[in-house]
């Protein structure tokens, strides 16, 4: 099937359709996952926010390992600092796993810096660690950091990606479908027509049945036909004029071939009458011979 859609027009046109879509999607998911990472470690400083503001009146001593562990869960961070009034203290914090740590900021992104940043975790997010940067929200602080796991980040960010790849293939079908069927209706039947027009009327072009009939309208197609058809018809005059002078010349080069006899007969007559004793045969054989030559 690829094959015969890669040797037919429309089925060029329809891999080409659905091959700019993917392009142009491919265009559309590149500022889209950077938005994705940023709002996804957004979300984690809000959440680890959240889990600090709560616990911001409780002494370190009164927190119960068990809700400590649950709240790390909820945000889904490892450790969370907060820096207020020139003080930065460590609210909530378990012990880190020696692994690799990646450092993202979200304060005064640009887009290349995000698309960086999304990148990075996409192609090596497996086993780090990620340290977030930013701003309180609702002016909570001057500075609040969080550590938590990229893998999770990454899991997020290959499903979105796997969702924008059967979108893309959900809108490249929408719009190759109606294109190749359009294409197929409006301009491969007709060059079809136009073609076998041509290959009939090249095998017996006296054949008058073998002249294409132009359709009627305005469209280019029309004009073709129209063209082919007019081509095709003084093609036919001109072959069938041929064949009159031939036959022409055929018969006049029987008629000088019998004529030829005809004269060489009555030469060879008249010369045996040049001959002749008799008077008035000799006084008119020379008349003869001369209206024969």
């Amino acid at each position: 099937v690829l094959d015969q859609l890669r040797h037919s027009l429309s089925g060029r046109v329809f891999l080409l359709t659905i091959l700019f879509v993917f392009i142009a999607e491919l265009f559309l998911w590149i500022p889209s996952i950077a938005r994705f990472h940023q709002d996804r470690l957004l979300l984690r400083l809000s959440a680890a926010q959240i889990a600090v503001l709560a616990l911001d009146q409780i002494p370190s001593d009164d927190l119960r390992p068990e809700l400590k562990r649950e709240l790390l869960a909820n945000a889904e961070v490892r450790a969370v600092a907060l820096k207020r009034n020139q003080t930065r203290q460590l609210f909530l914090a378990e012990p880190l796993p020696e692994a690799e740590a990646a450092t993202f900021e979200t304060r005064d992104v640009n887009i290349f810096v995000a698309l960086d940043q999304a990148l990075s975790t996409l192609w090596n997010g497996q086993n780090r660690l990620m340290r977030i940067l930013g701003e309180p929200r609702f002016e909570g602080g001057e500075f609040i950091e969080a550590v938590a796991d990229e893998a999770p980040l990454r899991a997020e960010m290959i499903q979105y990606t796997e969702r924008i790849a059967w979108l893309s293939v959900i809108i490249a079908l929408i719009t190759a479908v109606p294109i190749f069927i359009l294409l197929r209706y409006f301009l491969v039947r007709p060059m079809r027509r136009l073609t076998s027009s041509m290959m009939a009327f090249q095998q017996n072009p006296e054949d008058a049945s073998r002249i294409i009939a132009p359709s009627l309208g305005r469209s280019e197609m029309a004009e073709a036909e129209r063209s082919l058809a007019a081509m095709q018809g003084d093609i036919r005059r001109s072959l069938q004029q041929r064949a009159h002078l031939a036959e022409l010349g055929l018969a006049v080069a029987k008629i000088q071939h019998d004529l030829r006899n005809i004269l060489t007969t009555a030469q060879l007559t008249s010369d045996r009458l040049a001959t002749s004793e008799d008077p008035k045969v000799r006084q008119l054989a020379p008349r003869l011979m001369l209206s024969i030559d």
